[in-house]
């Protein structure tokens, strides 16, 4: 086990390039009134919201939590999922450090376990345009990565799943999709799901921007769920707005979430308990829904807002959703009147040269404004 993890080690720190060390260790930019770059939320927490956190602080104890997670935080994020198919004996939570953690234990644990009849080299379906990380976890565990645009797997699940080079193959689902915003209707992950089971593949959902979508989709709601062979994984940072908290969910087959916390209890322990009870906080006091559920209208108008302003300078957005809008590197001119340049994402991060990524998540006071800076920024 020793010499497997160690070389687990060097593979995923290789899996580092050059580039993306370059990116990590880039230094911070100076403060700018126009920062569409990171995804996560920037707004002022409301005094209830504090004060409600402030007092689950005061009563929580510092000791560890329980191995698994708070139960009741467990509890709380299996009540959420309204509408799993699969009954509350089928099905558990495990809580990590953030979604992070979680989807890299699930992709270590969906290769280890899948049907050994498939291929030696397991097949890893990842989305492009998708979050970096993927392509970094699936290089250090030496597995083939091969790309699927998101739009063309809710459009046809048998074009992408169908290959017989692919059968077995562990397919990635990220929707709505980070960067491009591109939602699957639950119709459309049901169709995914099935696809799926035809072809022998496990899933591995990373949900965390469901709460964003038109229609609170899951793949748990799916007829062709089976929590025996598909891993989900959602987290407190979007949803809650709770980045800082670093609390994620993994959600198995008992026995599988079982293993899942057993191997993380090989190099960690569970998140910070008070992080727990604050996430517990978040979820069920009224003040707070009311502030997650007004950050979720608060997205959507600033995605129609820019949108709408973007146009107007002849800029189109590709797609948005979720927290982001996606477009395309560009060279129209216009009178800028001494805007700067907006801190924006470079499409290459997501493996798509090109393009760039907004984030909403953000207070935007002038959208004509804010929609001239993205222009500059996103110049090519």
């Amino acid at each position: 086990m020793t010499d497997r993890r160690a070389t687990l080690f060097g593979s995923t720190i290789r899996a580092l390039e050059a580039d993306d060390l370059a990116r990590i260790r880039r230094p911070l930019p100076p403060e700018t009134e126009f920062d569409f770059a990171a995804g996560e939320w920037r707004l002022r927490v409301p005094d209830e919201v504090r004060y409600a956190l402030a007092e689950t602080t005061r009563r929580s104890e510092l000791g560890y939590s329980e191995p698994h997670g708070d139960s009741a935080l467990r509890e709380a994020f299996l009540g959420d999922l309204d509408g799993a198919r699969a009954s509350r004996h089928e099905i558990d939570v495990i809580i990590t450090a953030g979604a992070k953690e979680g989807l890299w234990i699930a992709l270590q644990q969906l290769v280890e376990e899948r049907e050994p009849s498939f291929a030696s080299t397991p097949n890893v379906l990842a989305p492009e345009p998708g979050w970096e990380p993927y392509r970094s976890w699936i290089k250090a565990l030496n597995l083939r990565r091969v790309a699927y645009d998101p739009i063309a797997l809710v459009r046809d699940p048998e074009s992408v799943l169908g290959q017989p080079a692919l059968k077995g193959a562990i397919l990635v689902v990220n929707y709505p999709n980070n960067p491009t915003g591109v939602a699957a209707s639950q119709e459309a992950l049901n169709r995914i799901a099935c696809a799926a089971r035809r072809y022998g593949s496990a899933i591995l959902a990373d949900e965390v921007y469901r709460h964003y979508a038109d229609e609170l989709t899951s793949l748990a709601k799916c007829p062709d769920y089976e929590p025996r062979l598909d891993i989900i994984v959602d987290s407190a940072s979007k949803w809650l707005a709770g980045a800082g908290l670093r609390v994620g969910f993994l959600v198995a087959a008992p026995e599988r979430a079982a293993r899942a916390g057993l191997f993380r209890t090989s190099y960690g322990s569970c998140p910070s308990g008070i992080g727990q009870q604050l996430a517990l906080t978040l979820m069920q006091e009224p003040a707070c829904r009311d502030w997650t559920a007004s950050l979720q209208t608060t997205a959507a108008e600033n995605i129609s807002l820019l949108s709408r302003e973007l146009a107007s300078i002849g800029l189109a957005v590709e797609s948005a959703g979720a927290l982001y809008l996606w477009l395309k590197h560009h060279d129209i001119s216009f009178n800028s009147n001494g805007i700067p340049a907006a801190l924006v994402t470079d499409g290459a991060t997501f493996g798509a040269a090109g393009y760039v990524r907004v984030c909403v998540a953000r207070k935007v006071t002038s959208p004509h404004s804010a929609a001239i800076a993205i222009a500059i920024g996103s110049k090519s």
